[in-house]
C-alpha cells in the first residue's frame, strides 16, 4: 500500500520524478520529524527488529515485544 500511495503522488517531469504537491507536504512534514530527533516507527515490531533486540540483549521474542510497547507507551 505505501508503495501505491508513493507512486499516486510522484509524476514524471522530464528525466526525473516530481512530487505532487501532496506528496512535497508530506515529506516536508517528515524532515521536520527528523529534525525535532524524532523517528516513526511500527505501532508493533517487525520481525527484524525483534530479532535485533534479542541479539542485543539476550532475552526472548516476547520480552522484546515487551520492551517495544513500554518504550512506545513512555515515548513523548
Amino acid at each position: 500500500m505505501q508503495n501505491e500511495i508513493i507512486q499516486d503522488n510522484v509524476v514524471p517531469d522530464g528525466d526525473r520524478l516530481a512530487c505532487s504537491p501532496v506528496m512535497t507536504e508530506a515529506l516536508g512534514v517528515l524532515d521536520i520529524i527528523r529534525k525535532a530527533g524524532l523517528v516513526m516507527v511500527p505501532p508493533d515490531p517487525t520481525d527484524e527488529m525483534v530479532e535485533a533486540g534479542m541479539a542485543v540483549s539476550g532475552i526472548g521474542a516476547d520480552r522484546v515485544r515487551a520492551v517495544f510497547q513500554a518504550m512506545l507507551a513512555a515515548a513523548p
